[in-house]
């Protein structure tokens, strides 16, 4: 991956609060070594669905328990099927979601 483009999907997966300021989160990543696209984009999408069930329920309910939702809920499955690296952070949750969240007939 070029640095480009690892910069691109830096820019799409952090700085959510940063609001065009200075994205600690960002640098630290720019600084180390680079992890796989995919991870990131995985890891991301874990920490909105951490923020959501946490909205939910009215308290944090941590990063353990989010994970083992993210498994248990077969979101880590709906987002193996979904991933592409052409699609924005944005549009993977998204497809991951309804994919999961689709009504059973």
């Amino acid at each position: 991956m070029s640095m480009k483009d690892y910069k691109s999907i830096l820019d799409d997966i952090t700085c959510d609060n940063c609001e065009g300021r200075y994205c600690i989160l960002k640098q630290i990543l720019l600084h180390t070594h680079h992890p796989d696209a995919r991870i990131m984009v995985q890891i991301k999408c874990v920490d909105k669905f951490k923020y959501e069930e946490s909205e939910k329920e009215g308290k944090d309910i941590g990063w353990s328990e989010a994970f083992n939702r993210w498994v248990d809920g077969g979101y880590a499955a709906a987002f193996a099927t979904t991933y592409n690296e052409d699609l924005s952070f944005t549009k993977i949750y998204k497809a991951t979601m309804d994919v999961v969240r689709k009504p059973k007939n």
